[in-house]
């Protein structure tokens, strides 16, 4: 799974597997620790999920190279 957008109450992450929209998820982000949300929508290879609390994007590192 890799993360391509990421907000204060939700992210998008590419995956290789479908889900079903509702389905609980856990996800642990660097530099924030595990955060609990849904899945809102899911499509070829890509997948956005709700965040069940707000968080602060700025906490977690950027890869290098990214701005």
């Amino acid at each position: 799974m890799r993360v391509r957008n990421l907000s204060a109450g939700g992210l998008m992450v590419e995956l290789d597997e479908d889900a079903d929209v509702g389905t609980p998820v856990m996800i642990k982000l660097q530099g924030i620790g595990e955060v609990d949300g849904k899945i809102a929508w899911c499509t070829e290879g890509r997948m956005g999920i709700a965040l069940d609390s707000l968080i602060d994007p700025d906490k977690v590192p950027r890869p290098s190279g990214s701005r």
